[in-house]
């Protein structure tokens, strides 16, 4: 066992030293101590009187008295007596036995080093000595106190039995005049309780004072320090199972003493500061488990219902000193999830959204921004409940933002909008941030309207483009509004839907100038969504425009094209540049133009007048030139013989179509004779069998067939068909219808007819027996049958054979 070592400083000379010391004392920690056992400077000994001190220094814990030195040969000169405790011995000693011992005692042959056990002897009876309570108050809130007076050590030795054995050896006690002139060794953590002559106070300034008149101090701290408070604080270190107390502690122990009994009743406050005293007096988180617990048990069933205030404030709590599992999700997550289920709220979800959205980087930010994102997005109404407030706030831009990024932006960018013609205005940040965003439908919501076409320019630029976003806005812009913007910005999408607004009131487009290119795409383009083209402009003032635009090689939509073409303002036989259109007109309407220009010109054209290609064919296309035949027959016969490219096709229209002159009948025939057109020249006698007035050019074609084909043609629509042909010709086509009817010879029909066997003239075949047989009657030569007794017996044989009928009437008109 560590033995209590003893020495003695005093006047040796004149000088203040080492005088004497127990044989185990250290040299050089009595060196060091030496220095410490004078009397304080600044001031004499004889206004201090005797003092103790106690420190600690060089392994030791020193306690010393310090007397005058009346039989000094120099005045104030004093003498100490120093009593080294080891460090190992501190927690046993009490001061009580020590100062005793210092009162006496001698050092060398008269006197021993006192015992340990005599300095253990505690007195059972122990009372607190007058104004040891206010020292002990100012040292606890302080860490230092001036005593004044008498009683220093009385209280000084009550302040010790009461220290935690761990900290003792922080106690620093003396006496001095000034507080820069400290003797007594000490460090930042000491505790310092300085005796200061009532004279010298006023240069104690920022030191509070007590002395055995001071009262005790209402301080629950030094009531548990001292074991003043019903064993309060002692029945805290115990569930906390803390052994000794720090010096430091008795505050916060003092504090839980009024907290623990009546943890269930605490707000969220009250418990966050328990459970910061809990973990300054148990850090390790398995120590006081229980009682952590139970406050964070408490904690977690009031978070739900607490402002978000309450919520920061789990930051303060030092949840690395709680038991496992940590409950810091939970509880942010139970709070977001109370305060987003409820309607009245808003304003602690927006509070929320805010923290999320700030720059803190900490595990509340994190957990609570999680937890916000989770439940806005998992309850379908949370944003039409909360948005109207969001969108109000100071920094709803900066929330929306956050929102943006951390929620499904099509549900968000649908219920901006709700909140917005909820609160019958817009923030007027809120453009700015959905196109930032990326929220069209938010963006159309909040665009200001009152410039539709900067309205729409700027909401063209939100990405991605939404037909709904553009549905709202074209809402609010109203129709004219959206028309307006789409004949000023360049965009298929907005063209399109002012086409569809044209198409129900044409007037939004005018005054509709067709040399407009946007105008005049978004009337060409509102004609595809069923308008009536010529409400907003007549076609034969859109005419000329059009094909002025086609000419110079504008791309015109082909849909205004074809609409005119449906009119009779297609015509464009008397356009300047007429000959350069046709190329240049789409397929579509093309053919339409052409026709309507063919049905004007064609009427009108005059021998001479050039005419193009492809106006040329539409002229002869069978509808064109068919009505021009109805109604100017000779106009249809001049056009086919003065347009290249007319055929017998076109021909057979006008023939078919018309109704002739003798004089137009004739032409026409003329024509078709001229130009050979057998197949024409069948059609116009075939005709002819049943229109008269186009007999004439049945006789006039009837020069391009063979005889037989003359002579059935005209038995078609003639009753006599003689004249048309010659006597050999005759005789040629009774010889064709003879051999085909009598492929053996004529033998038979020689006799029937009265002919004399003998005199039939001999040949080599049948075709040629007949052609002897038939100058044999010609000439008359004796034994030779009557041509008509002939002719008859044929008819006889064949009654129904038209060409027989047609060669026999023909010959017998002759």
């Amino acid at each position: 066992m560590a033995a209590v070592e003893v020495a003695r400083f005093g006047d040796r000379g004149g000088e203040h030293t080492l005088i004497e010391h127990t044989p185990g004392c250290d040299a050089a920690a009595l060196r060091r101590i030496m220095w410490h056992t004078d009397a304080p400077p600044l001031g004499g000994i004889s206004e201090l009187g005797a003092f103790v001190a106690g420190y600690a220094i060089e392994g030791y814990y020193v306690v010393q008295r310090t007397v005058a030195d009346t039989g000094a040969e120099r005045a104030g000169m004093v003498d100490t007596v120093a009593v080294l405790l080891p460090n190992s011995a501190v927690r046993s000693v009490f001061l009580d036995p020590v100062f005793a011992f210092l009162k006496c005692a001698a050092i060398g042959a008269t006197a021993d080093a006192p015992n340990l056990e005599d300095l253990a002897d505690a007195d059972a009876g122990h009372r607190h000595p007058d104004g040891a309570a206010a020292a002990v108050s100012h040292l606890l809130h302080g860490g230092r106190v001036a005593w004044t007076g008498d009683g220093a050590a009385a209280a000084v030795a009550c302040l010790w039995r009461h220290l935690a054995a761990a900290d003792r050896a922080r106690l620093t006690f003396g006496a001095a005049f000034r507080p820069d002139a400290l003797t007594v060794p000490h460090t930042d953590s000491s505790l310092l309780f300085m005796a200061v002559p009532t004279a010298y106070l006023n240069t104690w300034t920022g030191w509070p004072v007590a002395a055995t008149t001071s009262a005790p101090r209402d301080d629950g701290a030094c009531a548990a320090f001292l074991g003043d408070d019903d064993g309060g604080a002692t029945n805290v270190a115990r569930e906390l199972a803390v052994g000794g107390i720090r010096f430091e502690q008795w505050r916060h122990v003092a504090s839980l003493a009024r907290l623990v009994p009546r943890l269930d009743a605490l707000g969220h406050e009250q418990l966050r500061s328990t459970l910061q005293l809990v973990a300054l007096v148990a850090p390790a988180p398995d120590v006081g488990a229980d009682l952590k617990r139970r406050a964070v048990a408490r904690l977690t069933q009031l978070t739900p219902a607490e402002p978000l205030s309450d919520i920061r404030g789990l930051r303060a709590v030092p949840w690395n000193a709680l038991p496992t599992p940590d409950p810091r999700s939970g509880l942010v997550d139970a709070w977001v999830a109370a305060a987003v289920g409820d309607p009245a709220r808003s304003d602690d979800v927006a509070e929320a959204v805010a923290d999320s959205a700030g720059d803190a980087d900490d595990w509340l930010h994190e957990t609570l921004a999680a937890a916000v994102r989770h439940h806005l997005a998992r309850d379908a109404g949370a944003l039409a409940r909360h948005l109207p407030r969001l969108l109000r706030d100071d920094r709803g831009d900066r929330l929306t933002l956050w929102l943006a990024a951390a929620l499904a932006k099509p549900s968000l960018d649908v219920a901006i909008p709700e909140a917005v013609a909820a609160a019958g205005e817009a923030p007027v940040w809120l453009p700015k941030v959905a196109s930032t965003a990326g929220l069209p439908r938010a963006h159309a919501a909040a665009a200001d309207v009152s410039d539709p076409v900067a309205a729409w320019k700027a909401h063209l630029r939100v990405r991605p483009r939404r037909p709904a976003a553009d549905d709202l806005l074209e809402r609010r812009a109203g129709a004219s509004g959206t028309v307006a913007a789409a004949l000023a910005l360049d965009d298929d999408s907005l063209s399109a839907r002012a086409a569809r607004l044209a198409a129900g009131d044409p007037s939004l487009l005018a005054p509709l100038d067709l040399r407009d290119d946007r105008r005049r795409a978004v009337w060409s383009a509102s004609i595809g969504y069923g308008a009536d083209p010529w409400a907003a402009i007549k076609p034969r003032d859109a005419a000329p425009v059009l094909f002025d635009l086609v000419v110079a090689g504008t791309d015109v939509e082909p849909a205004a094209l074809e609409a005119l073409a449906r009119t009779s303002a297609a015509d464009a036989s008397t356009h300047r540049d007429r000959k350069a259109l046709w190329d240049k007109l789409p397929d579509t309407a093309r053919p339409e133009i052409l026709a309507a220009t063919a049905h004007a010109l064609g009427r009108r054209l005059r021998s001479g007048e050039a005419v193009e290609t492809p106006l040329t064919a539409a002229i002869l296309h069978h509808e064109v030139l068919g009505e021009i035949a109805r109604d100017d027959p000779a106009q249809a016969v001049r056009l086919l013989g003065d347009l290249p490219g007319a055929g017998p096709e076109h021909a057979v229209v006008a023939a078919k179509r018309g109704t002739f002159s003798h004089k137009v009948a004739c032409a026409l025939g003329d024509i078709v004779a001229a130009r050979r057109w057998k197949g024409a020249a069948e059609s116009i006698c075939d005709l002819a069998a049943s229109r008269p007035d186009l007999g004439p050019a049945a006789d006039r074609v009837l020069g391009v067939f063979s005889i037989m084909e003359r002579i059935r043609r005209a038995a078609g629509y003639r009753s006599a068909l003689g004249g048309l042909a010659t006597g050999d010709e005759l005789r040629d086509a009774l010889h064709g219808v003879a051999a085909r009817l009598y492929p053996e010879g004529p033998r038979e029909a020689w006799e029937r007819a009265g002919g004399d066997p003998a005199d039939l003239p001999q040949a080599q075949t049948a075709r040629q027996a007949w052609s002897l047989a038939l100058r044999a009657i010609h000439n008359g030569v004796a034994g030779a049958p009557a041509l008509a007794d002939l002719l008859h017996t044929m008819e006889t044989d064949f009654p129904r054979n038209a060409d027989l009928a047609a060669v026999v009437a023909a010959t017998l008109e002759q």
